[in-house]
């Protein structure tokens, strides 16, 4: 966990109790209405494996009514924009999938800078599910097998917010709040913003 996401969670727990949710099964995915547009999906971004996967990392902060999830430099890219293509963004959502595509193709080049070396490019466990990636920091061709599964799980988590009904409220480093970007906001030590911006996205 970086520092600017303990921020975040460290004072909106103080605000609202935390809350374990549970993440969804391959059973819940299989039973849903929405697995053909997660195996479309995961295809599209190279998936290799015949079971959807459904193991993505715990919630950045999770309490009883919502959970919030902080995307920072390594969420914004191609494979990223991909998934926010499928006809599931088409209905509402906590964020702003216009804003979200703008930003993957704005700002791939801080996901470049942030994470184009050793596994934050590949691992063992991406190279099963995804294309054999290029040599680092090479985004021609098949590119990253761990940035195409980062982008799957935050699909997957959007995906679980709509069959468990639980609110995911997704917030960007690079969105802005009283003229300030999150990414400033978090790294300062100005807590009565950070509370006062808590405030506005649970409204």
């Amino acid at each position: 966990m970086g520092q600017r996401q303990e921020k975040l969670k460290e004072i909106t727990l103080k605000k609202f109790a935390e809350f374990k949710h549970d993440k969804l099964t391959s059973k819940e995915l299989e039973n849903s209405n929405l697995v053909k547009v997660v195996s479309d999906t995961y295809k599209k971004l190279g998936g290799q494996l015949d079971t959807l996967p459904t193991n993505y990392g715990p919630w950045d902060i999770s309490t009883k009514d919502f959970i919030i999830e902080l995307d920072e430099e390594r969420h914004f890219n191609r494979y990223r924009l991909e998934t926010l293509k499928s006809s599931y963004y088409d209905n509402q959502m906590n964020f702003s999938v216009t804003d979200y595509k703008d930003l993957c193709n704005d700002f791939e080049s801080n996901c470049l800078s942030a994470a184009s070396w050793s596994k934050n490019w590949k691992n063992d466990s991406t190279e099963k599910m995804f294309l054999k990636s290029n040599e680092d920091g090479n985004l021609s061709g098949n590119g990253s097998s761990r940035w195409r599964q980062r982008a799957y799980y935050d699909f997957m988590k959007d995906i679980t917010s709509n069959i468990k009904n639980i609110p995911i409220i997704r917030v960007s480093i690079y969105d802005k709040f009283c003229g300030r970007t999150i990414d400033s906001i978090l790294s300062s030590s100005d807590n009565k913003i950070i509370n006062d911006f808590i405030d506005e996205i649970r409204k």
